[in-house]
């Protein structure tokens, strides 16, 4: 925060609040009242957050130019409120507050109050939040801001309560709603150049923040990644694992970006003090996870991740889902496949629409109650079990309350030693759970349930099927992979409109609102993703098309990465750009993420009309990367999403050799030292050894969503692939039934490939061919992977040539 924002707020502050004393005796002042105004304008709006206030007797207002009009020729300040449906407190706030008379008459006399819902305005939001944050050194929801008639901000806040408190930590005076609302009324009237200073400085500030950071895209080494990850992972909690401060580390965030980059970055093998499998773990056995019905809550507020924070969210199930099945290949646990099954469980219940796509959220509270719907008493579970309860409570962690006398259930025990003290398999145990929790779910299902909000979200739906993909792929699902195709089809079809745009999200199955670059970048994902588990090569054409006009709408011409709005939407003040990666990746990060994917999925496509798109995604990649290499040096935790695609870019310059641990123990050429010369054809021998137990897919795969294993020629190689024969595939039985039936290869197999080098070849350049694979085992199946494999050097001279052997005679 600048110097001059901190200056102008000290002083407002000061103003504003003053002693407790003043706060206490500002509460009795009286402020002239102005004529009455008609009641408030949401009982039509779109959502559902809206809707909820529109019973207030505060003459709300939703965003647009009429309530700017209106301040503007009342001569009022702008008292702007935003929220969420699924959001606790700013339904603690509606009862209290907005729904008061008196608080109300206070809103109407002396303010034109607009409510906003954070997820259909997200640049509003985002806009808002970062000035208040810059002002207060915080954010969240219920964002509380006052701002001038032309929306310039000049003071703001969170939650605010119904009446002065005494905060019992620190003895000092929490001022109340009312409090507030009188002394910034009569600060704007009485003071209107203090006032006007402030929203000047917060203004200033707020368009110094989008200026662009100096391209560095020479910066983007294996080094700056290296330095990242020992960053991040030096801040994870030692005992609890996950992200948080010290002392308290809490809250806790899933923030599922984070590991997924320490994923994505080191391939080596992971134990069980991996810092990614550590809070896998965690989220799982504790109270994030929704252990009777599956899916994620959105944090927890304790360092021990047990109590929740119970409001749900779509772009967390997505990630997670993306988490836990990349995890799986790289540390088998049943649970991981458990929360995977459980979570899509959960999404195809309780968040599936009619038209295919998914609900935003389901609300912390049911019947005005935080948390209600999900906790137990002993005797509930005890009437609910009968002869089962006693080992499901000791299981579940309920033998003594965690939160108000009732119990957040948890997986107190680990199930293999749950298992043990029963006398049974894990497996068995595993199955007798199952059937207690279905039951419990059932009688869980006949309490008042969580409002959900029915918007459905174009980036968030496109994250889920980017988790259902990765899901597909890991456990080699078919019935993931049609859930993921399902969903990317819901979005087209509802999400996408006919002149090939993409809007913000549907209600009642119509599009609404106008795509923001989150939208189009997380979309460009999930169509890839879609086509990597299909190989069906419209969802590339596609992605391609939507890159297109990501760029076109979004990009910075001045300064380089995309604003989060497109270039034909009127600013809130200025065009915002996110740079920091929270929840939820920003905008910038996921564009370097889909354009750096995109481009190397259009080279392996070989089409020249491909490669010239390949060359200028990969470039706008590059540059949205290289102005925010300061940030990643700086801040890497909350740029992981950035990291993974440098991580990615530079693994696309030069692929993994193979892993001593991997399925594929090694790699080579034969003969060792081959004749090379110039503008003449050789054949070489690609000799591949697996792992005990592993495969491939044969080439050509049996079926189209099958990796097949290729052979192709390094970028840049001073030769031509003139050809490549793949050896006959092994078939071996796969799933449940007998006569499903895959080819593969397995143990050591050859493939030949024939090159013809360049006329200007020369001894010494490098001559490499990759090797795309992906290996399974009879479990599980590795994301598809690239292995990497060069002519021996010393074979490329013409004096070092081996002689023809000797006649023994």
């Amino acid at each position: 925060m600048s110097g001059r924002v901190r200056w102008a707020l000290g002083a407002i502050v000061v103003i504003l609040v003053g002693s407790g004393q003043a706060m206490t005796r500002a509460r009795a002042e009286e402020l002239p009242p102005t004529k009455d105004q008609p009641r408030n304008r949401l009982g039509e709006s779109t959502s559902a957050y809206l809707r909820s206030h529109a019973d207030n007797p505060v003459h709300w207002y939703p965003w647009g130019e009429d309530a700017f009009d209106e301040a503007r020729k009342q001569k009022k300040p702008i008292f702007l409120s935003i929220g969420y449906n699924a959001c606790h407190w700013c339904h603690v706030m509606n009862r209290e507050s907005f729904a008061n008379p008196e608080i109300a008459k206070i809103l109407n006399d002396h303010f034109i109050a607009i409510k906003v819902d954070r997820e259909e305005l997200p640049e509003v939001d985002k806009t808002y939040l970062r000035a208040v944050e810059a002002m207060r050194g915080t954010g969240g929801w219920p964002l509380t801001v006052f701002l001038m008639p032309d929306r310039r901000p000049f003071f703001g806040g969170t939650y605010f309560p119904p009446g002065d408190r005494i905060v019992p930590e620190s003895g000092r005076v929490m001022a109340g709603l009312p409090t507030v609302l009188r002394q910034v009324s009569k600060l704007y009237r009485e003071q209107p150049a203090q006032v006007n200073k402030m929203a000047n400085a917060v203004a200033d500030f707020l368009r110094n923040s989008i200026k662009p950071g100096a391209m560095e895209s020479s910066k983007l080494t294996p080094e700056l990644l290296a330095s990242a990850a020992t960053s991040i992972t030096s801040q994870f909690d030692p005992e609890y694992a996950g992200i948080g401060r010290p002392p308290r580390y809490a809250p806790k965030f899933p923030q599922p970006s984070v590991p997924l980059f320490l994923l994505a970055y080191d391939d080596k093998p992971l134990t069980a003090d991996s810092p990614v499998v550590k809070q896998a773990d965690i989220m799982i056995r504790n109270g994030l996870f929704d252990h009777l019905g599956g899916g994620f809550h959105r944090y927890c507020v304790d360092r021990e991740w047990i109590v929740p924070h119970f409001e749900k969210m779509l772009y967390d199930q997505g990630q997670l889902l993306s988490l836990y099945s990349k995890l799986q290949p790289r540390h088998d646990r049943p649970g991981y496949a458990r929360a995977v099954a459980e979570t899509v469980a959960f999404l195809e219940r309780d968040m599936l629409l009619e038209n295919g796509l998914y609900a935003s959220s389901l609300d912390a509270e049911s019947e005005h109650e935080e948390g209600k719907y999900y906790v137990w008493t002993e005797e509930e579970l005890r009437t609910s079990l009968g002869d089962e309860a006693d080992w499901v409570i000791r299981f579940l962690g309920a033998e003594q309350p965690n939160f108000e006398e009732k119990s957040i259930l948890v997986e107190a025990v680990p199930p293999e030693k749950m298992a043990e003290s029963l006398g049974e398999s894990e497996a068995d145990f595993l199955t007798r759970w199952d059937k207690a929790r279905r039951k419990l779910l059932a009688v869980r299902e006949e309490r008042a349930s969580p409002r959900r909000d029915d918007k459905a979200i174009t980036a968030w739906n496109a994250l889920v099927a980017i988790g259902l993909a990765d899901a597909a792929e890991a456990f080699n699902d078919q019935g993931y992979r049609e859930k993921a195709v399902r969903t990317v089809e819901a979005i087209l079809q509802h999400l996408r409109r006919k002149e090939g745009t993409l809007a913000r999200f549907s209600v009642g199955g119509e599009a609404k609102g106008t795509g923001y670059a989150d939208d189009y970048a997380a979309t460009i994902l999930a169509l890839l993703a879609v086509d990597r588990v299909t190989e069906d090569s419209r969802y590339l054409e596609t992605a391609t098309q939507l890159a297109e006009s990501l760029i076109k709408q979004f990009w910075d011409q001045a300064g380089s990465g995309v604003f989060y709005a497109a270039s034909t939407k009127e600013p809130v003040i200025i065009r915002i750009k996110e740079n920091y990666d929270g929840a939820y990746p920003s905008s910038n990060s996921l564009t370097a993420l889909a354009l750096v994917t995109l481009a190397k999925r259009l080279d392996d496509s070989g089409e020249e009309k491909s490669a010239v798109l390949a060359g200028l995604f990969r470039e706008r990649a590059v540059k949205t990367m290289g102005i925010h290499v300061a940030t990643m040096e700086e801040t890497p935790v909350s740029s992981t999403t950035m990291l993974r695609a440098v991580d990615r870019y530079l693994k696309e310059k030069g692929a993994s050799p193979v892993s001593k641990d991997g399925p594929i123990e090694s790699l080579t050429i034969l003969p060792a030292e081959p004749e090379l010369v110039a503008g003449k054809e050789v054949r070489l021998t690609l000799r591949v050894e697996m792992a005990e137990g592993w495969h491939v897919n044969a080439n050509p795969s049996t079926a189209p969503f099958l990796k097949p294993t290729v052979v192709t020629l390094a970028k840049d190689s001073p030769a031509v692939l003139k050809d490549v024969s793949y050896p006959k595939g092994e078939a071996v039985s796969v799933g449940t039934e007998a006569n499903e039936r895959i080819d593969v290869f397995s143990g050591t197999f050859d493939v030949t490939v024939a090159v013809v080098l360049a006329k200007e070849y020369q001894a010494g350049q490098p001559l490499e061919f990759h090797l795309a694979y992906q290996a399974c085992d009879d479990r599980r199946c590795l994301a598809p992977a690239t292995a990497t494999v060069a002519v021996p050097s010393s074979a490329d001279s013409p004096d070092k040539r081996p002689e023809p052997p000797r006649d023994p005679s």
